[in-house]
């Protein structure tokens, strides 16, 4: 689901589901894969702008399925060079890795935690994440 809306200054904003944004992002047709890595970070973002994945996890989530329905996850030049990609988009932040994908400070999840564990920021709570996996739609 997406909806947009105005600030009270009259700044318009957009409100992006997370379902529909790992959706984007896990569906192997979508190209290019920098546009999936950003949809996947836009599904884990929390409320100060961090996006944290399992080690592997973006790997399996940006790889493809064989026509016998097996996951083939990316390799990692590959996931590299799509969050290089949307480093230089300036979707992401540079200091992003495999592990943290870390948001422009204008994206943000509204009642969401407020650490990163990968960056040791306000480490005092974690959070249970589900397991991205692609998918052909």
């Amino acid at each position: 689901m997406a909806t947009s809306s105005h600030w009270e200054n009259g700044e318009s904003f957009l409100m992006l589901g997370a379902d529909l944004c790992e959706d984007v992002g896990t569906n192997a047709r979508i190209k290019p894969l920098h546009l999936r890595l950003i949809f996947l970070a836009f599904s884990r973002v929390n409320s100060i702008g961090h996006a944290e994945f399992a080690p592997g996890e973006l790997a399996r989530a940006l790889g493809d399925v064989d026509r016998y329905g097996e996951i083939l996850p990316a390799k990692r030049s590959t996931v590299n060079t799509a969050i290089r990609k949307a480093i230089e988009t300036a979707a992401i932040l540079p200091g992003s890795g495999e592990r943290c994908l870390i948001l422009n400070g204008d994206v943000k999840r509204g009642r969401s935690t407020n650490y990163c564990t990968w960056h040791k920021l306000n480490t005092d709570r974690r959070r249970k994440r589900s397991t991205l996996v692609p998918h052909v739609a």
